[in-house]
């Protein structure tokens, strides 16, 4: 089954983190979580052609974290407060995401292979 889904880059993973939310560990995070770590993934995405670890550095620049937060409409200390605690989840680190989870806006299909068991 294919189900169309307008989007852009910018929302693709938002959007794509709410289809796979009930799966661990993103069935743990909030509402707000999952905004903050589309932009994450996004910028990870928009960055993609920088290695690694200047990659990182730019998304954790106090800048790019302004702009998130200028996107999301979210005051310093919520944003501060959401980083510590999807930490604590080890959805990101000080200065890294730890996983992408396949998500990418330029092979943006998502299949899901269910393995029932009986």
């Amino acid at each position: 089954m294919t189900i169309p889904i307008p989007t852009d880059k910018r929302k693709y993973f938002r959007q794509a983190l709410e289809l796979i939310k009930p799966i661990p560990p993103i069935n743990t995070l909030t509402n707000r979580e999952l905004d903050v770590l589309a932009e994450f993934l996004y910028y990870n995405y928009k960055y993609r052609d920088i290695k690694e670890d200047l990659r990182a550095k730019i998304i954790f620049d106090y800048e790019t974290k302004l702009a998130m937060r200028e996107y999301l409409k979210m005051e310093e200390a919520s944003f501060n407060n959401i980083l510590t605690s999807a930490r604590k989840k080890n959805i990101l680190t000080k200065r890294g995401i730890v996983k992408d989870y396949g998500l990418n806006p330029d092979t943006p299909d998502i299949l899901f292979k269910f393995s029932i068991t009986e």
